[in-house]
């Protein structure tokens, strides 16, 4: 192994350890805010006025995403490396640097804000990405959000290549109505219930998603953080197409 890839190796098992990657995310931050960027029309946006705010525990978030980063590492082996992968709505660079420490290299950002070169700026709905751009996409805690979930899932689907993976994270809440003080639904479209596995197995199956892999970390009996993670399958006709183009 030469002097190079023991220098990256080190400074990935540095950034994977938690302490060590809230500190130098934060660093970046600091250093890079004077550049920060909001998307055209989303300016003072509620929902990005409240992301925006960049304190201490905007970093990390608990380290919840380890549910869909570290399974995602193994379900992408032995290719892992060179897979490129998209993290919706990461807020700060922390979610990417974490992805990247773990061996996901080629992980990037989305989102309606960004000031890092690590985190693209554009709008989950409708995006600049060509079709079959990702082999996985992932979009953790960020379904309150979403004005439009089904037109999210329909534009995960169509950038992420055939047999590539869209996981989501979330927390459910109990149906015990004193346990549902977090919505279990999405505030910006209540008439879209998004709470329940089944719930966003139906929301992914009308874009033609399958269940790849689905656990939750804790009890019924209050609320807690599952994940969920679907195989892009699409139509055939599309595959002809290509074949008859080249």
């Amino acid at each position: 192994m030469n002097l190079s890839k023991i220098v990256f190796s080190l400074k990935d098992s540095l950034l994977a350890n938690e302490y060590f990657r809230y500190h130098y995310s934060r660093f970046r931050y600091l250093l890079l805010k004077r550049q920060m960027r909001v998307l055209n029309g989303f300016e003072g946006h509620s929902v990005v006025a409240y992301n925006m705010d960049f304190r201490p525990a905007a970093f990390g978030c608990g380290g919840r995403m380890a549910m869909l980063l570290h399974p995602l590492r193994g379900f992408l082996f032995p290719n892992h490396q060179t897979a490129k992968v998209l993290i919706v709505g990461p807020r700060t660079e922390d979610d990417v640097i974490w992805a990247r420490s773990i061996g996901l290299h080629r992980a990037r950002g989305l989102d309606l804000f960004s000031y890092s070169p690590l985190i693209d700026l554009g709008d989950a709905h409708q995006t600049c990405y060509p079709d079959d751009t990702f082999d996985a996409v992932i979009l953790g805690w960020v379904l309150p959000y979403l004005p439009g979930p089904r037109q999210v899932a329909a534009e995960m689907s169509r950038i992420t290549r055939s047999g590539g993976l869209i996981g989501f994270g979330w927390e459910y809440c109990s149906s015990k109505p004193d346990f549902c003080d977090e919505p279990t639904q999405n505030p910006l479209t209540p008439s879209l219930h998004l709470n329940t596995r089944s719930d966003l197995e139906n929301l992914i199956a009308q874009v033609g998603g399958k269940v790849f892999c689905a656990f939750d970390c804790g009890s019924a009996e209050y609320n807690h953080q599952e994940a969920i993670f679907f195989k892009v399958s699409k139509p055939r006709v599309q595959f002809q197409r290509e074949l008859k183009s080249d």
